[in-house]
Formats: structure tokens, sequence, C-alpha cells
């Protein structure tokens, strides 16, 4: 076994589709220094954050993937170099043969840098897409104003007027633009019915993340599968990585830190039919799924593996002694729209491949098709009767799970500790301003950057384009159409982002951030970037990471003692407070909390217990006591002082 780095850090990286090609050079660089103990992250950060877990685990293993000779991070040292080679990384995206059409018109239209030339590219887009209803729709608006000159006889033809009568092909050539609108009203209409049909056939978006049968190149998922296999050391058709995998890493030689996750990976994805997000690994509550369904969705190793572990689970499941089997046995789940067709319970976390996370992540809305699995509703009367004799099965409700940035693009808040004993790295990206994009070369120095200890807040700004300052210190107008369009952008960003952009601009996580600022041809939806850009991407992940190997820890640790100190001083002293000032209303209340009154729901499982969490309350007052604290909140003893913005400790459910 070989020795490990001797530090260990966490990294969380933001979503950003295309974007996540800076991650794999600043895992890299991090990887010199640091073990990964814990990896998060949501998106193109969720793709990074499983090949990086994978890697550690292929490191800690000291194995070799068969044939390539590569072993843990120097896979995630090649992943850039992989991606930019041919166009590879457009031809990760393989849109499906219902949506071909539509994702060419997108592409095109996303190639071009002014509204203009957008929305020539779209117009152009949609009339070739539909060409012979387009083409008929002209044809007849072309004949229209010559067949009303014949009906009408063209001298007494009204709208023409006398221009007419010397001038007969004004009216005849009248009929190409009456002509181009029809066809175009009748491509956008064709084209929005083929859309919506497409979209509802291939779960919500253009490319289902497999490639089609005539296509060579391997598609997103089956890559993403392939980079987390040869990081592991193992080849992509043997068991693929799962979370108990990584949990149960092997140790390095020597290593003393005990946990009990050895690699611990999390992602966040979106379930849009429950409106909330999600952390993988989930936490509770049983998931179904439909093996016809997620064929189309992940290569066979991956189905064939989450199926033999549910297989297996329940074999165990019935080999269990009579006392620990439950009285009455859950009837199976079946599909909302085919009864006798039975889903499939999903293993538990510690035998699902990681694979099936990052993709539950990734699918980002329109691009990638979201993810269905079930989940049994209760509410539901033929769910809640026990009994096989009305229902043989419960019925399953569908959940579509898409991409986890549109809850929590960049959860920072990871792996979050009061006192750390190793730093939390975060990887943000934001758009850089519109005049550093317009210079060449665009250095990595000018686009990374790094708040050093103890610095204000950097405050995030959305760029609305109504102006800009040039190098000469003048404001220049934008063109107003951008402007709109920019505005609705921010109000959707905002939305996305409010809650993530709070979390990294408060002490303790400001500076733990690397930032990587992106030009507007950079990153996202850009799905078309020429090597040469994305080997720019890869230069500002490497110094990202170097910037991170810099870190002052040290003061880090201070900075979050203090922080956490004068947020459970005030969350201490507002629960003190409110019990040490009841009003007449409180009296039942605090009859419950003092344990003398039994209350109806969530009673304590034993006296002793009960008794403890009674005397808890006047220890804490005791503690505030000698904690010298006076009623002013400005002048709390532990917040003088403190970074600011502050932070506040409240009741928030984990997901």
């Amino acid at each position: 076994m070989e020795q490990g780095p001797s530090q260990y850090c966490d990294l969380v990286m933001k979503g950003g589709i295309t974007s996540g090609v800076i991650y794999p050079a600043a895992a890299y660089e991090l990887s010199q220094t640091y073990s990964f103990k814990n990896i998060g992250g949501t998106s193109a950060g969720a793709i990074a954050a499983a090949v990086v877990a994978a890697a550690e685990l292929g490191r800690r293993s000291g194995s070799l993937n068969q044939g390539a000779q590569k072993t843990g991070f120097d896979v995630v040292k090649d992943l850039s170099g992989d991606i930019t080679r041919n166009g590879q990384l457009l031809k990760l995206f393989t849109p499906d043969k219902n949506t071909s059409a539509i994702f060419d018109v997108a592409l095109n239209t996303l190639k071009h840098k002014s509204i203009v030339g957008k929305f020539f590219a779209a117009t152009t887009g949609i009339l070739f897409a539909a060409f012979f209803l387009s083409l008929i729709c002209f044809c007849v608006g072309l004949a229209l104003p010559t067949i009303l000159f014949a009906l009408t006889k063209w001298h007494t033809l009204s709208v023409c007027g006398p221009l007419i009568r010397s001038h007969k092909l004004v009216c005849l050539l009248a009929g190409a633009p009456l002509g181009l609108i029809f066809a175009l009203i009748a491509a956008v209409i064709s084209g929005a019915i083929r859309t919506v049909k497409a979209f509802a056939s291939n779960s919500f978006g253009m490319c289902s993340g497999m490639a089609r049968a005539s296509q060579k190149d391997a598609s997103l998922t089956e890559w993403i599968h392939q980079q987390i296999q040869a990081a592991a050391g193992r080849n992509a058709n043997v068991s693929p990585v799962t979370f108990g995998d990584l949990w149960n890493a092997e140790a390095y030689q020597g290593e003393t830190l005990k946990t009990d996750k050895t690699i611990n990976l999390e992602v966040v994805t979106t379930s849009l039919t429950e409106g909330r997000p999600y952390s993988i690994p989930f936490q509770d509550g049983a998931l179904y799924f439909d093996p016809d369904e997620l064929n189309k969705l992940f290569p066979p190793v991956i189905i064939n593996a989450i199926i033999a572990a549910s297989t297996l689970a329940k074999q165990k499941e019935d080999q269990l002694p009579a006392d620990n089997r439950p009285k009455q046995p859950e009837r199976p789940v079946s599909s909302p729209t085919d009864e006798n067709k039975h889903l499939i319970r999903l293993p538990d976390s510690s035998e699902l491949p990681i694979l099936v996370a990052t993709r539950m992540s990734l699918s980002f809305p329109g691009l990638l098709s979201a993810i269905p699995f079930y989940r049994v509703d209760y509410t539901i009367p033929r769910n809640q009767d026990q009994s096989a004799s009305q229902y043989a099965t419960r019925v399953g409700t569908k959940i579509w799970f898409s991409d986890g940035g549109i809850c929590s693009n960049f959860p920072i808040n990871f792996f979050d500790s009061p006192i750390p004993r190793w730093p939390t790295f975060g990887i943000n990206l934001t758009s850089a301003p519109i005049t550093q994009c317009e210079t060449t070369p665009r250095p990595p120095a000018k686009f990374v950057s790094m708040l050093p200890p103890a610095a204000p807040a950097r405050l995030v700004w959305n760029n609305l384009g109504d102006a800009a300052w040039t190098p000469n210190g003048v404001v220049e107008q934008r063109n107003p159409i951008d402007c709109i369009a920019r505005f609705a952008h921010s109000i959707m960003n905002t939305m996305q982002n409010w809650r993530d952009n709070l979390q990294a601009i408060a002490p303790g996580y400001r500076d733990r951030i690397v930032t990587v600022e992106l030009c507007r041809d950079e990153g996202g939806l850009n799905l078309n970037m020429p090597d040469t850009l994305i080997q720019t991407l890869t230069d500002r992940g490497s110094a990202a990471g170097k910037l991170l190997n810099g870190f002052d820890f040290s003061q880090h640790i201070f900075t979050r003692f203090r922080v956490a100190l004068c947020a459970l001083d005030e969350y201490l002293f507002t629960m003190d407070s409110g019990y040490r000032n009841p009003v007449a209303q409180d009296q039942e209340g605090w009859e419950y909390i003092d344990g003398k009154k039994k209350p109806p729901h969530y009673a304590w499982t034993n006296d002793n217990l009960r008794d403890d969490a009674a005397r808890s309350l006047n220890e804490i007052h005791e503690l505030l006591n000698q904690w010298q604290r006076d009623t002013n909140p400005e002048h709390r003893r532990f917040c003088r002082g403190v970074p600011r913005p502050r932070n506040v400790l409240q009741a928030r459910p984990d997901f």
C-alpha cells in the first residue's frame, strides 16, 4: 500500500454544464498535497466529484486500470486532454433521434453572440426544420395576391390602388414577404408541436445521455462511467463503483485517522414532482424503478448491478428469522400505468453505483433527460390498505429527478463543522466583466482569484447590461434588447442562486472559495467550444488548484470558531430568553418542557431522559450567566468584532 498525502481536505464544486472542464486540473493540483475525505458537487460539479472520489479510491487501493496503466489521479489529470481532442466535448452530447432537429437549431443559435444573429439563426433553423411545410406555405402566400388579383380583376383591386394600373408586378411581388410570414408561422407552430411531443417522449431533454445505436463514440453517461471506472482502477465492464466502495476504501500505509466513511461523496438532485432538493446518498425513503425506463438512460452494466443488489437484499430479508420479519409482508409496488408491471426497489445507498447519483444531479433541464423513479404515496387510500384482499399491489407515483442546480447550484454548506479538522475548499464559477473578455489572450491570473484571510465579503453582481465601464473609465451603453435579456436572466439567476450566494460571502466560507470567472463564450451551454478555448479553461482550473494549495488553514480554524461561538451565543440567548419570560398562553407548553405534564405527541422515551432535558435548560441559563451577557444584542460578549455578515443558527430540514 502506497503512502498517501499527509493532509486531508474536502472539495465542493459548482454546477455549470461545460464549465466543468475547469475542475479536473484543479482537483489534480490539490491531490498533490491533500487526500480527499469529502467530495461534493452539483450538475457538472457532480461529474468532477464522482471522478475525484473514484480517483481517491484508486489511489488508496493502488490498483491499475487494465490496459491503460493509469492509477487514481493520472486519469483526472488527463480528463481535460481527452475532452479537447477532435471536438470530443460536443460529441458527448448526442441528441436522440426525435430531438436531433431541435438540438441542431438550438446549437446553431448558441453559436451567435448578438441578439440579431441568434434571431436570424433561430428563424432559418426553424424554417429548414419544417422545410416542406414551410415551402408549401410560402407558395400559398406567394400566390395569394395573384389569386386575389385574378378574382377581383386587377384594375379594381383596392389594396393595390392606382399603382397597379401602371405597375402590375408590385402586387405580385407583395406575395414574397407574405409567403415568408406564412412559412414562418407554419414552421413555428409545427416546431412547437414537434418540440412538445419530442420533449415529453424523451423525458424532458434533447439528450438522454446514452449514444444512439449508430453512434460510434461514447455519449455523456457512458463516458462518465468509463472515467469513474478508470479512475478507480477498474475496467468499464466489471462491477461499477458504489458508495459502499468509497465508504470502505482501504487506509493508506501508516494512516491513523478513522472515520465512518473513508471517502464520502455527496451530490444534489432536484425532485420536480415533490418540489424539493435531495442529497445523494439518500437518507431515508424507498425509491422504485422500472428497468425498461432506466435502460434508456444508463449502460447495461449499471442496470444489471442495481437489479442484482436489489434481488440480493430481498433474499437476505426473506432469510431473516421469523421474529425479525414484518408481521405482514409488504405488497409489491406496481407501475401507475400497468398494474401487472411490478417495480423494483432501488438498493440501499451502499450498493448504489455513484454513476446513478451523478446522472441524477446532471439532468440539466431541456438538454439532458430527467430521471424517473417511483415512490409510494401513502395519502392514496389504496396504498394505506395493508390487506391484499382488495389490491394485490401498492401503486407507485412517478418522481422526476432533474438538475441539482435548480435548488442548490453551489452547496458550499456541505461537510460543515464549527471547528474544522481540515479545510473544505469550494470552486465557484461567476461571469467575468464584459470589458475583461474583449481582450485576448485571456491569462488565468485575470480570471482566477481568492480572498485573503480577513478580507471583506466580495458581493456577487448580476450584469444587467445597461452600461459597462471601458478601460478609459467611460460608461458605454449597451443594446436595449440585450439589456432586457440580461434582466430576465438575472431574475432567473437570483431565484436559483440567492441562497448559495449568501452562503458564499459569509465569513468562514468566503476565505476558502476560489472564484473562476467565465466569459459569455466559455462554459455553460457552449457545447461547441473550440479545443483551444477548452484548454484555456483547463489552465484556469490548474491556477485555481494552485491558489487553494496556499490556503491559510490556521487562520480559517480561528475564524470559524469566532463565527460559530457568536452564532451559538445568540441562539442560546434567544432560547433562554423565551423560556425565562413566558406569557400566559405558554403555560401548558412549559409544563410539557418541565416534565410536569405528558405531551400528546413526541413524548420522551423514559423519565430519566425527560428529567435530563428539563435540567439542561437551567444549565444553559447558568452557562449564559458565566458568559456575562447583557441585554443589548450589539453588546453580546462573543459577538464583539465578529466578521460580517453574521452567521445565524436556525432549524432547517436536512435534505
